[in-house]
């Protein structure tokens, strides 16, 4: 699912933010917001099926989901769920569920995590490379107009279905998450731990950041359906709930498509109990606070940040339990806000964004498209991470600290691209080879081997002799040669070389023509 990236010298620095909170769950006096219904996998047309049903039982129809599960939501009463379960069709019904953004206040945590350390994620206050990955962002919207700061590629309104080129972010949460994971590093304003990736903002939050769980699965089988272009999902959201047959069926189809989920613990100083955190098919992230972007314990909470726990301490508010996988810095994080300016969040769905952006950067080098690939991304997490911190939730188990320290994982390079080309302007000894290249975010040579055999023997540099960057469909190269023998076949190829090691183009041939002689006529004279 790799895709090339941008061309240089557009980038510019971003950051962004995210919070949000829990607040309630389908009371016992309350009607429930509807019901998410999952079909079995041979069930054809989903959305017919979801139409007779809710015409038969006089439901209310919200959502259907072709992609990553067959199903639907709608609303029904009580007594007409009990007769819908005796359909053979239906897997499982479960109730629909308000939940809002997970958040609280902020730390900026790319320095805790050790990406600003690593040269191979190139933190260099210039816009040189760009994270070549797709993450889609699950949230309240990211605002668009913030292209010095952030590459939203693309953007759906999945609140009611999935409107693609709408879903206007108003409030700051999904901008904020954005951030983190990938505000692009120009020297101004902050930069996130991929910078430059590409960002799907999939608004499942309404402008006041709530949003029920049908909605989120509106999401997700958006996501689901542009799975061969997305890597990455980050989910800074929950819903309470002891566990969801509905969410399992779709994410088991994104993890076989390639495609890893990254959510937020939530922020209730307990033992997880929402999703899509409490699923095993996650990467669940609680927080931790840190306020000098060092471990030891010795920073120092600002003002507008304290009361969330000591530094290098579980921030108190994180949820905890033997469903999180991974830590990261949740408290006092510094990102970008909707219509410009920065500000600080607190919250578990601050520290899933630093995740993701770690994620991504994985999946630049696996370019994962199975659930093999998305459970090496998994474990890769947690194998790299370190446990230079204090867990004071008395669970027992101290989960790894994000850490992207090791270079040959996190990051920013690839191997070239490079692809022999047709030949031009042929004479008997002379013409001009072509090609095209991708320097793969890195500083990149590029020559042609041409010889009468497969074992070449010369050498021509291309033009341009070098390249750094990402180019969106590959950069023409050129050589000419000259000196060339008639009537001989030579095969050439194009080859490109980076940090990350050489790239042979095909081999391919071309014959050049006999030399013409003029011939004269003595009887002419």
């Amino acid at each position: 699912m790799r895709h090339p990236g941008i061309r240089l010298a557009l980038l510019v620095a971003v950051a962004a933010v995210a919070a949000g909170t829990l607040s309630s769950t389908v009371g016992a006096e309350e009607a429930p917001l509807g019901y998410v219904v999952v079909l079995r996998d041979e069930v054809k047309g989903p959305a017919q099926v979801a139409r007779e049903h809710a015409e038969r039982f006089d439901g209310s129809l919200l959502a259907t989901y072709e992609h990553a599960l067959k199903g639907y939501a709608a609303k029904f009463t009580e007594a007409e769920i009990e007769e819908l379960r005796k359909d053979p069709k239906i897997v499982s019904i479960e109730p629909d569920v308000q939940g809002e953004g997970l958040a609280q206040t902020t730390p900026a945590g790319i320095n805790r995590i050790f990406a600003a350390a690593n040269s191979s994620i190139y933190i260099n206050q210039t816009s040189d490379r760009w994270a070549t990955v797709d993450v889609a962002v699950l949230d309240s919207g990211i605002d668009q107009n913030l292209s010095e700061e952030l590459y939203v590629f693309r953007r759906t309104d999945c609140l009611m279905g999935c409107v693609d080129g709408s879903g206007t972010a108003v409030h700051w949460h999904g901008t904020h998450v954005a951030g983190t994971i990938a505000a692009i590093d120009d020297g101004s304003g902050v930069v996130g731990v991929a910078s430059g990736a590409r960002l799907w903002s999939v608004k499942v939050l309404n402008d006041n950041s709530q949003g029920t769980f049908a909605t989120y699965l509106n999401g997700l089988d958006w996501v689901a359906e542009h799975s061969d272009e997305i890597e990455v999902i980050n989910s800074s959201v929950g819903y309470y709930s002891s566990g969801s047959p509905a969410l399992d069926k779709a994410q088991q189809e994104l993890n076989e498509a390639g495609v890893i989920n990254i959510a937020a613990a939530g922020n209730d100083n307990r033992v997880i109990d929402m999703v899509p955190a409490i699923s095993d098919k996650v990467v669940t992230v609680s927080a931790i606070a840190d306020y000098n972007g060092s471990s030891g314990g010795f920073g120092n909470p600002p003002s507008s940040c304290s009361g969330h726990g000591p530094d290098d301490h579980r921030a108190t508010f994180s949820n905890y339990g033997p469903k999180v996988d991974v830590t990261a810095p949740g408290v006092c994080i510094l990102s970008t806000l909707v219509g410009g300016g920065y500000g600080y969040r607190n919250g578990t769905s601050m520290a899933a964004p630093h995740v993701a952006g770690a994620a991504a950067l994985l999946a630049m080098q696996k370019d994962p498209d199975s659930a093999a690939d998305v459970e090496w991304i998994k474990k890769t997490l947690e194998e790299e991470g370190n446990l230079n911190w204090t867990d004071t939730s008395g669970d027992g188990i101290k989960e790894p600290l994000l850490d992207v320290r090791d270079g040959t994982l996190f990051d920013m390079r690839l191997l070239p691209e490079a692809e022999s080309g047709p030949v031009s302007d042929q004479q008997a000894t002379s013409l001009v080879l072509h090609g095209m290249v991708n320097p793969g975010n890195d500083s990149t040579t590029y020559q042609f081997e041409y010889g009468p055999t497969t074992s070449y023997g010369a050498k021509a540099p291309a033009s341009p002799k070098a390249m750094l960057g990402t180019v969106p469909a590959g950069e023409p190269v050129s050589e000419p040669l000259t000196n060339l023998t008639p009537s001989t076949t030579y095969h050439y190829r194009l080859v490109a070389t980076n940090s990350k090691g050489t790239v042979y183009g095909a081999d391919r041939t071309f014959t050049t023509p006999r030399r013409y002689v003029p011939r004269f006529d003595a009887e002419s004279y």
